[in-house]
């Protein structure tokens, strides 16, 4: 989303994010720039009502389909995430991307 950056993303990871995404807006009929990296904000009621089963990485696309399909109203915000200073990421591509293909296949 225009404004928004990331400043530790990697070229597959960026890659990985994209082709995920355009998948996803494809299949749900949705038009999401960014589902991986931001801050979300929902009313209580709302999200437990959404029935999220999803506990990791893919948390994000299940939360944003399912309130996609409720009517919700979703807007973007772009957010700015800076170089990591201290630490390695925990993000591991296979288990992570695979968790995210699951959560978009089994939201179609």
């Amino acid at each position: 989303m225009q404004g928004g950056i990331t400043e530790d993303e990697t070229i597959l990871s960026k890659m990985s994010v994209k082709i995920a995404q355009t998948i996803a807006n494809l299949f749900w009929r949705t038009s999401f720039t960014d589902i991986c990296y931001g801050m979300f904000a929902i009313n209580r009621k709302k999200y437990l009502g959404l029935e999220i089963k999803s506990t990791g990485f893919d948390i994000e696309w299940e939360m944003m389909i399912k309130a996609a399909r409720r009517g919700l109203k979703i807007l973007e915000i772009p957010s700015r995430e800076k170089r990591r200073i201290h630490g390695k990421s925990n993000i591991s591509y296979v288990r992570d991307g695979l968790a995210i293909a699951r959560a978009v296949l089994k939201n179609i």
